[in-house]
């Protein structure tokens, strides 16, 4: 059904979402075992399968009451530079030191948009949300990768 890169590449995405090395493999196999329980001579495409395996995290995370998706506000306006994050080399310990600032939804996001390059159109389209709502996840998100970002917000703390 699926080749070891394949695998791999799904196994990267659960671990997005869930941020725990186990939890990911449990949430891989839930997705499988139901895709292959539906019909088993049949092919699906990895967006699919992605989206089996975000629906079943959803699943998990409104059974353990623990939903951190936020609505956000679709009249927000949203400030754009394609070219920052894209030229920014995000280096494991700083990884490490941002990755905690990320809640599910701009984990997922960053994964689609970073690791598989796919448009905020594609993404909206792939995550059912609106195309502005995307877009201003991502300024989020380079707005904490930024370190001048990441500077101002930890000097209020000391």
């Amino acid at each position: 059904m699926f080749n070891r890169d394949q695998l791999q590449q799904l196994y990267r995405y659960s671990y997005t979402l869930c941020s725990d090395k186990d939890d990911s493999f449990d949430l891989l196999q839930s997705a499988l075992e139901r895709l292959l329980s539906h019909d088993r001579n049949r092919t699906y495409s990895l967006s699919y399968c992605r989206a089996t395996i975000r629906h079943l995290f959803i699943d998990q995370c409104r059974k353990k009451a623990i939903v951190d998706f936020l609505p956000l506000d679709e009249d927000m306006p949203a400030d754009i530079n394609e070219g920052t994050l894209e030229d920014l080399v995000i280096q494991q310990k700083m990884l490490e030191e941002i990755w905690p600032l990320f809640d599910a939804t701009d984990r997922e996001i960053l994964y689609l948009w970073a690791v598989l390059g796919h448009t905020a159109q594609e993404i909206a389209e792939e995550v059912g949300s609106a195309r502005g709502t995307i877009l201003s996840r991502i300024h989020r998100i380079r707005q904490k990768v930024t370190p001048t970002a990441r500077t101002k917000s930890t000097e209020g703390l000391t």
